[in-house]
This record gives structure tokens, C-alpha cells and sequence, in this order.
């Protein structure tokens, strides 16, 4: 039993530093699009067809989270566009999304713990 309580202790040590490798594969895609387009929305349309060409993106959860993100910041894209909002809102705005997915994304892992094991008949 006390060997489940320290693979249990590994998993929540490592898992979300998993979670922050893939987040922050995305905040560097984010900030090369930000180098490369200084208009909101121009960084918008990059960062989507950057993450599109990506297969890492694809699939289970992170797609999951990627396509939240990326709808939130077509709609701030918009918003910029019909200057609704400015671009440094939109930017702050898409920051504390991320920051709340990433936080989101750790928390889920430290408090869904793994199924237990089926004890051996």
C-alpha cells in the first residue's frame, strides 16, 4: 500500500508539469505569432493555423482546451476588429484565459486522483 501512496505522490508531482509543458507549447506559438504580427487579430490567425498544423493538437484534451481558447480569441479578434474592445484588453483578456485553463488544468490533476487498483483475487 505504501508503494501505491508514493507512485500516487510521483504522478502528482509530475502530471502537472506535464500539463504546463503542453500549455506552454502554446504560449510560445502565441509569442512567435506575436512577433511576427503586432495586430491583435493578424496574431489570432497565425496562432490558429499554427495550432492546426500542429498534430500534437489534435486529439483528447488538450485539443479540448485548445478549441476553447482559440474560440475566445477569434471572438476577441472581433471585437478588436469592430473596435469594440482595444487590442491591449483583447491581449489581457486572452492572458487570464490561459491562466485560468492552465490553473484549471493542474488543479484537475492534483484532485482526481487515479482509479485505485482492483484488489487481486
Amino acid at each position: 500500500m505504501a508503494s501505491m501512496k508514493n507512485l500516487r505522490k510521483l504522478l502528482l508531482l509530475l502530471l502537472p508539469l506535464a500539463a504546463l509543458a503542453g500549455c506552454a507549447s502554446v504560449a510560445d506559438r502565441q509569442m512567435t505569432c506575436e512577433e511576427k504580427y503586432s495586430y491583435f487579430p493578424d496574431m489570432v490567425t497565425c496562432l490558429k493555423e499554427d495550432l492546426d498544423d500542429n498534430f500534437t493538437y489534435h486529439y483528447g484534451r488538450k485539443r479540448q482546451l485548445t478549441q476553447i481558447y482559440l474560440a475566445y480569441a477569434d471572438r476577441l479578434a472581433e471585437e478588436v476588429k469592430n473596435n469594440q474592445i482595444s487590442e491591449a484588453t483583447a491581449r489581457q483578456y486572452l492572458a487570464e484565459l490561459y491562466f485560468r485553463l492552465n490553473h484549471w488544468t493542474q488543479w484537475q490533476v492534483v484532485n482526481d486522483p487515479p482509479p485505485a487498483a482492483k484488489p487481486s483475487a
